[in-house]
């Protein structure tokens, strides 16, 4: 049941647990989820400001309608992934009262009806399989994502789509779209798991404010938008207590200019990655 230090019930936090992935509903109100609908379509649409101030001379700069690291600049999305109820939801199923926010990323994802449509970037395509972990300079279980749509998105519209208890596996897989240095091995064939396990492939219908959160290693992809709007939507990374920094294992480090870089297992900089909770 839950209480009032634990916004989930113990049967939310096993299914996350045995899964590596859990849907929960209406954790955003819906006046936040218009505000923060709005807010990524004016940065989408005039983006300079957030990039010029904290993320020029990134690694891998931020394009199409994906951007990254919101929060470290404008107030709106600081707000949003520091003091809503995202924070509380990582710490519940992380068995911590402390979380880092790690980044924040956030998603427009164009349908196929605007003229605007080729399938050619990346705001257009599929994304593939992929589990999260081999794209981070971090290392630990206690790391996951919290993904907010704020439109609604039918599962066959660039709905995610999950699978269950692939966080279990001891495989890293290798990433599409950058070098990782981690020992990695080509992804299953996810035809034939499907096949033979149907019922591990997990997706939702989600409403503006729900939210499906996952583990760093839990596989996921989305399809390209074949619904009637461009799907609107923010991650938010949050870090745990075994999460140790790992610059060692990307090649490229997509962070500001004026971050402190450490070694392996090196306290991480505070005010990229600040405590909440």
């Amino acid at each position: 049941m839950k209480d009032a230090a634990n916004p989930l019930t113990d049967e939310q936090i096993q299914t996350f647990q045995r899964d590596g992935v859990l849907c929960v509903r209406g954790v955003i109100d819906l006046d936040t989820c218009k505000r923060m609908e709005e807010a990524c379509l004016r940065l989408a649409d005039d983006p300079s400001e957030h990039i010029s101030r904290r993320w020029a001379g990134v690694a891998r700069p931020p394009r199409g309608h994906e951007r990254i690291g919101m929060a470290l600049s404008l107030d709106q999305f600081r707000e949003y992934a520091f003091e809503s109820p995202l924070p509380r939801l990582a710490g519940a199923l992380m068995n911590t009262p402390t979380v880092r926010y790690f980044y924040d990323q956030m998603f427009i994802k164009i349908h196929r009806g605007t003229g605007e449509f080729d399938g050619t970037s990346t705001a257009q395509m599929a994304t593939p399989w992929h589990q999260d972990l081999p794209y981070w300079p971090f290392d630990g279980a206690d790391i996951l994502s919290i993904w907010v749509p704020f439109r609604p998105v039918p599962r066959d519209a660039s709905g995610l789509e999950y699978v269950a208890r692939s966080h279990r596996d001891p495989d890293l897989y290798t990433p599409f779209g950058l070098k990782s240095l981690r020992n990695t091995v080509d992804a299953p064939d996810m035809d034939a798991i499907r096949a033979a396990e149907p019922e591990r492939f997990l997706s939702w219908d989600m409403e503006p404010g729900d939210c499906l959160i996952h583990h760093p290693r839990t596989l996921h992809r989305s399809t390209s938008n074949a619904g009637e709007n461009d799907r609107v939507a923010v991650s938010v990374r949050y870090l745990g207590r075994d999460a140790i920094y790992a610059p060692d294992t990307i090649e490229d480090l997509w962070y500001p200019e004026d971050i402190e870089i450490g070694d392996r297992g090196a306290p991480v900089d505070p005010h990229f990655f600040p405590a909440l909770g």
